[in-house]
């Protein structure tokens, strides 16, 4: 149960990362780029929820949410490099939330595994979105 709670904990202070990542990327090109800049806004309320939902399922089995948070994306204001950080991020989110599925069918933990299955949604939706996004910036 300790892995599990270690990988949940992991991906909470990837979400908390995620959040604060987006919230710079909206205020740091959003005089530029106002067309994109309300995906970063609804991408960082999506993740916040997500590090919400790990919180809660954390304490469900018995462990203590660590609220530490990872080192963040580097300063830009630069769209195409903001759209390229949000990119990598959302792939290690990817990658991560897989790991803990895979943890979860181990364990036949299916409550986590269907909110991990639904966050996965998420991160995939978002990243197809910052992927297009970055296509149409590019071209412009």
């Amino acid at each position: 149960m300790s892995d599990l709670i270690d990988l949940l904990n992991e991906a909470m202070r990837a979400e908390h990362q995620a959040v604060y990542q987006y919230m710079n990327h909206y205020n740091n090109v959003r005089g530029k780029w106002p067309d994109i800049v309300d995906h970063f806004k609804a991408h960082m309320d999506d993740e916040l929820g997500h590090a919400n939902m790990l919180a809660m399922r954390i304490y469900t089995l018995g462990g203590i949410p660590d609220t530490n948070m990872l080192p963040t994306a580097d300063y830009t204001e630069d769209v195409d490099e903001a759209l390229k950080q949000d990119i990598i991020g959302e792939q290690e989110a990817i990658d991560l939330y897989s790991r803990i599925m895979d943890v979860c069918e181990e364990m036949n933990d299916k409550a986590t595994l269907m909110m991990i299955e639904s966050i996965l949604g998420d991160e995939v939706s978002h990243l197809d979105e910052f992927a297009k996004l970055r296509r149409s910036t590019v071209i412009r």
